[in-house]
């Protein structure tokens, strides 16, 4: 921040020369100079108070120094660009982008992201494509108890008239029991043994352990439980065993939703929100084999997890057992939207971004704090531990030989499986992980990670007979 003896710290002079010449206003330059380095700084930071603009704006020694400094004469004698831009070049005409907005970004920061979006589309001419399977409700809507500002001038690129939901239907969807009693594991398990080749979505990682175990001999078995190299190889495994035409059962968690391209006749889908029955349903009759595939929707023994996903699934209960018909026609969609929303209410800001970025007359924004809090995945609940799986070994060792460089860390990438903080600190305390270089932690027990399930955290202090042996 402060350079090496004898420079100029060039981005604080930059800074205070721009509030030298334009005063309070020049404090919106002076954020993007100060931080044209190391990120955009708060105005003042109690965490990093020297890296604070209001700290920098006070070092008054810096500007002082550049100027004492002698420009070297190739940028001193350099003359200026004479020509100005060519008409029609300004980005208000010229730049159009293209978004691909998904309804699985996460509702808690919808008013920050719409925000930026409303920015470049109201200052700065952009033209934005949103494009999703299951299409939020982001134009403005107000009632009695919200109001939600929304995109302004939405409109559909497709006709409505040509009634792609109905003539694009591959699949029929049921509610098993009008979702009115808990499905239990076994009878579930029944059910699926009954299918030739189902995949069945769950919720939750150990609910798709314990459905798993009740399967007959050869069922799959996806999670982030198992790290990424392990799910790819199951993946292809699954695709090649529908391919082959061979009785195919899966259960796994809803990572197969996001981007994994698989074709089942039939799909059991544990409840939860409507965007989410709606994605399982695209594994169902992908390719248009068959004159319908079948969708099952359930209440799963367990309870949904607390937050998002079980007010997106009580809201998608209250939809579905409504009405029936049409279970995932685009109307339906528009309402469990503007439902979610309307329920989160602040919470669609949950992280007080727009706080922190708000206007004031002395221009005090907390740029940095605002993009600590921004993540859409939060890497800060989760720890990692590298596991024994297929070339993970061999790197692991490797990794206790030499430094960790990065093309070893990259690589080591595909064997990481991400743990929430307690389990993570109660293995390393039992000595089933191990902290083998400075936030690096690897699988220290050899029985911990399983070639069909994955890590099994519940196997620590439980030892492989030939680990006991001396």
């Amino acid at each position: 921040m402060e350079g090496k003896p004898g420079r100029v710290d060039h981005s604080t002079a930059g800074a205070l020369h721009a509030i030298e010449l334009h005063g309070i206003l020049g404090r919106i330059p002076a954020y993007c100079i100060a931080g044209h380095h190391a990120g955009l700084p708060d105005w003042q930071d109690a965490f990093a108070p020297r890296a604070s603009l209001a700290n920098r704006m006070e070092q008054s020694e810096h500007l002082m120094a550049a100027r004492d400094g002698a420009i070297p004469p190739s940028i001193s004698e350099h003359p200026l660009p004479a020509d100005k831009a060519k008409s029609g070049t300004r980005l208000s005409r010229s730049l159009w982008l293209r978004m691909l907005f998904s309804c699985l970004v996460d509702a808690d920061f919808l008013t920050p992201v719409l925000a930026v979006i409303r920015e470049l589309q109201i200052n700065y001419g952009v033209t934005f494509v949103l494009s999703t399977a299951t299409q939020p409700a982001l134009g403005p809507h107000k009632s009695m108890d919200f109001d939600f500002p929304g995109l302004p001038g939405l409109r559909e690129i497709i006709p409505a008239s040509l009634n792609l939901h109905e003539r694009l239907q591959r699949t029929s969807v049921e509610l098993v029991g009008k979702l009115d009693r808990p499905l239990g594991w076994d009878e579930l398990a029944g059910r699926l043994a009954g299918h030739d080749s189902v995949i069945c979505i769950v919720n939750r990682r150990d609910d798709a352990r314990t459905l798993w175990k009740k399967m007959p001999t050869g069922a799959f078995h996806l999670s982030a439980l198992m790290c990424g190299a392990h799910r790819s190889v199951r993946i292809e495994e699954i695709k090649a065993s529908l391919k082959e035409g061979k009785s195919t059962r899966v259960v796994s968690t809803q990572l197969v939703e996001a981007g994994v391209d698989f074709d089942f006749p039939v799909v059991y889908r544990a409840l939860a929100g409507l965007d989410s029955v709606a994605q399982a349903a695209g594994r169902c009759n992908r390719e248009g084999r068959l004159a319908a595939g079948r969708v099952y929707v359930f209440q799963p023994e367990s309870k949904i997890p607390v937050g998002h996903l079980r007010q997106a699934a009580e809201i998608g209960r209250q939809i579905l057992v409504a009405d029936e018909n049409g279970l995932l026609a685009p109307e339906r969609f528009e309402e469990f939207f503007k439902t979610l929303y309307w329920i989160k209410g602040d919470g669609l800001d949950r992280k007080g971004i727009m706080a922190l970025l708000a206007n004031d007359r002395e221009l005090r924004i907390s740029f940095r704090t605002a993009a600590k809090k921004f993540r859409l995945i939060d890497d800060t609940a989760s720890a990692s531990v590298v596991v024994h799986c297929g070339e993970g070994t061999k790197l692991i060792e490797l990794l206790r030989r030499q430094e960790p460089e990065r093309w070893l860390l990259r690589r080591l990438q595909r064997f990481v499986v991400n743990l929430p903080h307690t389990i993570h600190a109660g293995l390393v305390a039992e000595g089933a992980i191990e902290e083998i270089r400075p936030g690096i932690f690897v699988q220290a027990q050899g029985n911990l990670y399983d070639e069909q399930l994955g890590l099994c955290v519940d196997r620590s202090m439980i030892y492989a007979p030939d680990e006991l042996m001396i």
